[in-house]
């Protein structure tokens, strides 16, 4: 399947939680989506970026943008890639709910690295709860790669053979 039929598969059915998607549906929509999103941020850097110029050297500064389209267009690749990747653990007879594993532990790694870094910018004695941070920042780093190494994993496998609860394989279907 090329990746402009998966776009076309998987955009029939955008919130569609049911079925089998194969490995060349599910990839061939992410590469589609990357490139939207590459898209996205050539459209940010043309329309929305500014250039910052110190006014008494009359010297460039550099750029910045708060990035709209990338940020919108990110939403809508959630919410795209979400029902997406359920179908494709589908494929491989897992539940869709093996998703849900990767929020807690980036909201544990985001908790920990706030304060982590204020604990060390702050010139204040530091408190138990930044001192555990600092302790438990690394070991939310690992937990969070190796969550999005596992999901990679599963999102990679090859197809169950023949039908499964979820469904008949596609593959096999189409040949």
């Amino acid at each position: 399947m090329t990746p402009v039929q998966a776009t076309k598969t998987c955009l029939q059915a955008p919130f569609r939680l049911t079925g089998r998607a194969a490995r060349s549906e599910f990839w061939g929509f992410m590469l589609i989506l990357v490139g939207m999103g590459v898209l996205a941020v050539a459209l940010d850097r043309l329309f929305f970026t500014r250039v910052l110029i110190d006014t008494v050297s009359d010297t460039r500064l550099g750029t910045t943008s708060r990035h709209p389209v990338l940020k919108l267009w990110s939403l809508v690749a959630l919410v795209l890639m979400i029902p997406a990747a359920v179908r494709r653990l589908h494929d491989i007879d897992y539940r869709g709910w093996w998703l849900m594993m990767t929020p807690p532990v980036f909201l544990v790694l985001g908790y920990t690295f706030i304060l982590a870094v204020s604990s060390a910018m702050s010139t204040m004695p530091r408190s138990a709860a930044a001192r555990l941070a600092e302790t438990l920042f690394p070991i939310a780093a690992a937990a969070f790669l190796f969550v999005i190494a596992l999901t990679i994993f599963l999102l990679a496998r090859k197809s169950t053979p023949g039908p499964n609860r979820f469904g008949p394989n596609q593959k096999e279907r189409v040949q």
